[in-house]
């Protein structure tokens, strides 16, 4: 018998063609939902596509294209959306990037930081209305633990004075953006039916780890055996997009489907207040929710 757990609902899934996205993305329309991956490589994602829909029979299933380093992109991708789904149920920022070395996306801004936080800043902010349609949303980040580890510096957010330890700087900051962001998201939208929280989904085998970078090729080959498979951290993600008992859980940092403490600058109140601020300068935002 076929699961209709989520048969009616419509979730948006960036990031979708490998790892821990394409195996979300496989579980939800496993479940019924209409899935919409939201990808950077248009090729890909079809065949992707094409194959989720045989494995899952659920022809509810699209691919559409997102650069979320590439504001125009966002802002493309959330007009069709907007026009093709009013109501949407939930939205996973799921993309990431890690990069060994300082690059800048087509608006000028520091790689990882543009692709895994003001990306996603811009499009959760874009599909807002459709979000605040639905009976009950939900957002997801998917985080990182690297956040406890990460620093921002409101005025070199670009990172252009120091970039350091071979990408990982930059990658703890921008996870330590997400949770930043679902905090205060969440502080804004707690008068709403969206519920927002960021997701840990543990050390896991995934192709965002460099593996032309000798160091980073090492640690692979090193942590490979102790890590989890993108399958096993999937199912963290869908518990936090579904599980009924976090239907009123907001503005928090999930790890192992419990709500966990966060530390280091993520208890950093004004830090989260100023970026806000920054992110919504960057991306052009006008207003806030």
């Amino acid at each position: 018998m076929a699961n209709t757990a989520l048969a009616g609902k419509t979730v948006v899934i960036t990031g979708a063609t490998s790892g821990i996205g394409k195996e979300t993305a496989r579980g939800l329309a496993a479940m019924g939902a209409t899935v919409v991956m939201a990808c950077r490589n248009p090729a890909k994602a079809r065949v992707v596509r094409d194959a989720m829909i045989r494995v899952t029979d659920n022809a509810s299933v699209l691919a559409k294209d997102l650069d979320l380093a590439s504001l125009a992109s966002i802002r493309a991708f959330a007009t069709e959306l907007r026009a093709a789904y009013p109501s949407l149920d939930v939205l996973i920022n799921n993309a990431g990037v890690f990069s060994t070395s300082r690059e800048e996306t087509s608006d000028g801004f520091e790689l990882t930081m543009g692709t895994n936080h003001l990306g996603p800043f811009l499009l959760t902010h874009l599909l807002l209305p459709s979000l605040k349609n639905a009976p009950a949303a939900r957002i997801v980040n998917v985080a990182s633990e690297a956040a406890f580890y990460g620093k921002i510096d409101l005025d070199d957010l670009q990172m252009t004075r120091s970039y350091g330890m071979a990408g990982f700087s930059a990658y703890a900051a921008s996870k330590l953006a997400n949770v930043l962001f679902t905090q205060e998201l969440g502080e804004r939208l707690v008068d709403t039916p969206i519920t927002v929280n960021a997701v840990h989904p543990g050390e896991v085998n995934t192709n965002i780890w460099p593996d032309h970078n000798r160091f980073w090729r090492f640690l692979n080959r090193v942590q490979k055996p102790f890590r989890r498979s993108a399958k096993t951290a999937a199912r963290d993600v869908i518990d936090a997009a579904t599980a009924p008992g976090l239907k009123r859980v907001t503005g928090s940092f999930l790890s192992n489907g419990q709500v966990k403490a966060v530390r280091g600058a993520c208890l950093d109140v004004q830090l989260q207040k100023g970026l806000w601020a920054e992110s919504q300068r960057l991306t052009g935002l006008a207003k806030s929710p």
